[in-house]
């Protein structure tokens, strides 16, 4: 595990919610991610959600008449490449349901608004409720990753592994995106610096409620994540309480890192919409070195 100290514990924060950020592939992130971390190649929950509507017209396009038949085609991109795509209609409705999946390989397929992408992935639909073509329903996914990669105007990513994602959309009341995976790795470049992100046992939720003004973001993250930037070593996250943003800053919530020889990093809210960033050298309670950092 990452020694913690008192000279790498605010980046070590900074890089947990880096990470975080990616996997939700949220922009609303934290002003402790800086710089070009703060615009990171496709988030994982993002890239998922934005093929829920392509998903349904696979399932539909799979013109079987046997009851779980699979179907194959490729379908060229809108720029450049293609996608062969394979579907699997569970129950031959031509709906989008519980035991449809769809494996997709890429050829350096290219999209307007998109970053470029090549590998393969493959959705399977646990559970759906409500309609996917509407701004209200929950979907219940696993997506297994076979190193697609993105590429961006800030870097490279490629996913690796299998992840269990929620997504929950409540229409003009907000949505919320729910992670987890046994273990999940990332690896790319960034402003032409490599990097890795390992995850495991690793749980994120991601909830956005209202709009602005009154917009609140709600932040939940527990596991384990082995980094790069931790010289390839871990710590573990957990949210005692979760980390709930308010148009300025963080109103409430508490973030903790634990390292080697029980070594801890809080993040919580200082009361006056700031971070409130603190180093304990040996987990005894006692968090000597902290500073104020804007969120």
């Amino acid at each position: 595990m990452l020694k913690l100290s008192a000279s790498n514990y605010v980046n070590s924060a900074r890089e947990v919610l880096a990470a975080d950020a990616q996997l939700q592939g949220n922009t609303n992130v934290s002003s402790l991610v800086t710089g070009v971390d703060a615009a990171q190649a496709t988030g994982t929950s993002r890239f998922v959600q934005q093929q829920l509507p392509r998903l349904a017209d696979w399932v539909r396009a799979a013109k079987s008449y046997a009851v779980g038949a699979t179907a194959s085609e490729s379908y060229p991109c809108s720029v450049s490449g293609s996608l062969l795509v394979t579907a699997t209609d569970a129950n031959n409705n031509r709906r989008l349901d519980g035991g449809d999946a769809v494996t997709v390989v890429a050829n350096d397929c290219r999209e307007p608004n998109a970053d470029p992408m090549t590998g393969t992935f493959t959705i399977t639909v646990n559970a759906i409720s409500g309609d996917i073509d509407s701004d209200k329903y929950a979907v219940d996914l696993s997506v297994a990753f076979g190193n697609l990669k993105f590429t961006s105007v800030t870097g490279a990513a490629t996913m690796a592994g299998t992840v269990r994602l929620i997504n929950e959309s409540f229409g003009a009341d907000g949505y919320k995106n729910s992670f987890s995976t046994d273990n999940y790795n990332i690896t790319g470049d960034l402003a032409g610096m490599a990097y890795s992100r390992v995850f495991t046992n690793y749980a994120s939720s991601y909830a956005h409620t209202g709009t602005a003004p009154d917009y609140r973001d709600t932040l939940v993250i527990n596991g384990s994540l082995l980094s790069s930037h931790f010289n390839n070593q871990s710590v573990r996250i957990s949210t005692p309480t979760p980390l709930v943003s308010v148009p300025g800053g963080l109103q409430s919530g508490q973030l903790l890192l634990t390292g080697a020889a029980g070594g801890q990093v809080r993040v919580s809210a200082d009361g006056a919409l700031a971070a409130l960033v603190e180093f304990d050298e040996n987990g005894d309670g006692n968090y000597d070195t902290k500073t104020t950092q804007p969120w």
